[in-house]
Order: C-alpha cells, then sequence, then structure tokens
C-alpha cells in the first residue's frame, strides 16, 4: 500500500465514518508489516481508529503478531465465521494480484457482505512483477474490478499516478538492482517467471500506478 493509498482510504472512511466499523482489513499482513516495514499504514489509517476506540480486525492465512483472524475466506467455516460478524467496511489491499481465481475470491468477499457493507478494493495498475507467494500480473482498471462485484455499486473508482516508477526504485537499492538486471537476462526460476519479469522492462521509466476502489454492496 502506498502513501497516496492510504490517505485516500481514511480520507472516504472520515466523511462517513460511523458507518464504516466494525471493520475487516482482509489480507493483512502482520503488525510488523504495517508499522514498520509500511509504517504510514498504522500511522495513517489504523492507529487513529485505535485511538477513537473503533472496532477493526486485521485478518490474514499467518498466524503471526498483529493477526486478529487467522483463516482462509475460501473454506466454509471461516467464510461463516466473518460473515457473522457483521462488517460495515472491508478493506483488501493489493491482494487480487497474488490471487488465481480472482472471480471466486471476490465472490467470497462479496458473500461475507451484509447490504450496505463498503468494500475497499486496491490492485496495482501499472506495477513490476512481484511473487508473494506468486503474482499473476492482473493489472485491473476500475471497471475491471467492479465487474468482479456484480452485487454492488461504485461509490468512488480512481487510477492513481503514483510518483516513484521502477527504475527510480531500484537506483535506491543497488543490490536489489543489480539482482533484477540478473534475473532479466538469466531465467534463474523458469521461463514462465523469466517472461513475466522480462515484460516490465518497457515500463521502466513509467510511473506506477494504482487502481482504487470503493464499492457498496446493494
Amino acid at each position: 500500500m502506498s502513501n497516496e493509498e492510504a490517505l485516500w482510504i481514511a480520507n472516504l472512511i472520515s466523511k462517513d465514518e460511523d458507518n464504516f466499523f466494525p471493520l475487516l482489513n482482509l489480507g493483512s499482513s502482520t503488525k510488523d508489516f504495517r508499522a514498520n516495514i509500511q509504517p504510514w499504514i498504522d500511522e495513517i489509517i489504523f492507529n487513529p481508529l485505535r485511538n477513537k476506540g473503533r472496532q477493526v480486525f486485521h485478518s490474514d492465512l499467518k498466524k503471526e503478531n498483529g493477526v486478529d483472524l487467522v483463516g482462509n475466506i475460501f473454506e466454509k467455516e471461516f467464510a461463516e465465521q466473518l460473515k457473522n460478524m457483521n462488517f460495515k467496511s472491508i478493506i483488501c489491499s493489493n491482494v487480487l494480484e497474488h490471487i488465481i481465481d480472482v472471480s471466486s475470491f471476490c465472490y467470497a468477499i462479496e458473500s461475507i457482505a451484509s447490504s450496505g457493507t463498503y468494500i475497499f478494493m486496491t490492485a496495482p495498475n501499472l506495477y513490476p512483477y512481484h511473487k508473494d507467494p506468486i503474482d499473476t500480473k492482473f493489472r485491473p482498471d476500475v471497471s475491471d474490478i467492479t465487474n468482479l462485484f456484480p452485487q454492488c455499486q461504485l461509490i468512488n473508482g480512481v487510477i492513481n499516478i503514483e510518483k516513484e516508477c521502477h527504475f527510480s526504485s531500484l537506483i535506491k537499492n543497488p543490490y536489489s538492482c543489480l539482482l533484477t538486471i540478473k534475473n532479466w537476462l538469466i531465467p534463474r526460476y523458469g521461463i514462465k517467471d523469466w517472461k513475466m519479469g522480462y515484460s516490465d522492462i518497457p515500463n521502466l521509466f513509467k510511473n506506477y500506478r494504482g487502481t482504487w476502489v470503493l464499492l457498496r454492496k446493494t
């Protein structure tokens, strides 16, 4: 999640705050990730909410510090648990590119949402190949995400152009830069991975773009 994305989410919540809680942060990663690796996530979104006593639940596959609800939304028992918690909003940030069956994943999110539930869905629109543990190179626009949620109406949707690009990111870290060039030249992890990474070269100097969508289940 970029700093700009965190500000976008926090701003939209602040406009109608009483109608966004309890909130589910789906695919949240760990407390260390939110507070130290990408500290703006906690600083901009979650710390202010904690200070106001708002109910926020972080959910992930990993049973680690800062994960309140551990489970897989594709598993019926866990999905039922989430549904019964009657969340008024769901944040799912930059997860779609790491999911093989995007349609089923979005259907599962819709299924745990009640009528009126807000859903924040974000994804890279232009961003390099990054495995976590996979990257399908799904790079949707606003309509692509909206169409995955047929039971929802679009409230807000933007494609944000960020200040950073792949080149500017790489030159900040010489080791990462050399490793990336090596991966472009040698298919060390197989032809499929090599092709995925090599396809980033034409976009080397293009600014990253993110697709940010707020939906509401009807």
